[in-house]
């Protein structure tokens, strides 16, 4: 077994055990869906440069200094070379409780991972040669088998869950699910997978993409290119736009 993938069992059990808990279980679970809901939605309307961000921290390393970004009916696939993901780096994702600081490579993965929460509830990661997903159907089964297996929690739970828009809140970042397949993307070193939520989602990713100018990409630190290819379909109407920019031109050329 990967050191990854026993990092992922220790963090299930260890996310078990708290849940199970006759007392405070309840209050766990909606806790950390409080924290990591409010934290979803202080970072939105930033994703697309959040996804900028960790993509260019990560090229530090690489090679091919390059991101692409692919948005395909309602999947958006970001993919990059350099630094893989790690258990640090996932600490900060699954640990919604830190408090990330801008700075540190691992936590601001995590700061822009859980921005992606605004657009999808089924994210997956593939890193270093092992594939990961959170999503709001595995959570959500995760904690249903907790909760048929300890009626004090269930019970408190329910009674909570009232006061909530969710029909069922449960934190989607807090409990991975390992892929025993191999990873499908091994042009790059991490890819990105986003399944959207909806057509709404879809134009709002299309608009932020808009922001994005070679002149945005100035900003970078280590990115020499980015391409953008996107293929969807808005109120039946199909958006096509094929972007490609070389930073490197753009950065010599402002020095």
């Amino acid at each position: 077994m990967s050191e990854l993938k026993e990092y992922f069992e220790r963090i299930l059990k260890h996310v078990e055990n708290k849940y199970s808990n006759e007392t405070e279980g309840s209050k766990e679970i909606l806790a950390d869906y409080d924290i990591e809901t409010a934290v979803a939605t202080n970072y939105n309307g930033r994703q697309i440069f959040e996804m900028l961000q960790n993509a260019d921290d990560a090229s530090k390393t690489a090679i091919n200094k390059k991101i692409l970004f692919t948005l395909k009916d309602n999947e958006l696939r970001i993919s990059n070379n350099g630094i893989p993901f790690t258990s640090e780096s996932f600490d900060s994702i699954t640990y919604i409780g830190n408090s990330p600081k801008r700075g540190d490579n691992s936590s601001t993965k995590g700061l822009g991972f859980r921005s992606y929460l605004n657009w999808s509830n089924n994210l997956t990661i593939e890193s270093d040669g092992e594939k990961v997903s959170f999503s709001k159907t595995y959570a959500k089964s995760f904690v249903k088998n907790i909760l048929d297996r300890c009626p004090k929690v269930r019970e408190s739970f329910y009674q909570k869950k009232h006061k909530y828009n969710d029909e069922f809140p449960v934190s989607i970042l807090r409990i991975p699910y390992i892929h025993e397949s191999d990873i499908t993307n091994n042009d790059y070193d991490t890819t990105i997978t986003l399944s959207l939520n909806d057509e709404k989602v879809v134009e709002d990713v299309c608009k932020q993409f808009e922001r994005i100018t070679p002149y945005t990409l100035l900003f970078t630190k280590f990115i020499e290119e980015i391409e953008h290819i996107q293929e969807v379909k808005i109120n039946k109407q199909t958006s096509e736009r094929k972007f490609r920019s070389l930073v490197l031109f753009f950065k010599n050329f402002s020095r």
